[in-house]
């Protein structure tokens, strides 16, 4: 259980910095407001949180502590 919380947290820390830095990344190299930015990296996501999703479960050897890492927290 511990093991599984602290998975979470080191996942979405590395989550929440991965989408600022792109999202000012690229609101830097092009002439949009960092919301927009924002809202693309945050689309962007979601879009490569469903195909994680359908890759995990074709692959069921992965830890108890790296599938919360992943999908729950990154």
């Amino acid at each position: 259980m511990f093991g599984t919380l602290i998975s979470i947290a080191i996942g979405g820390a590395l989550g929440a910095l991965s989408r600022y830095g792109l999202g000012l990344l690229i609101s830097s190299s092009a002439v949009m407001p960092l919301w927009v930015a924002t809202l693309g990296v945050n689309i962007i996501g979601c879009s490569l949180m469903g195909f994680m999703a359908a890759f995990l479960f074709s692959y069921p050897h992965l830890s108890d502590q790296m599938r919360p890492l992943i999908m729950i927290g990154f």
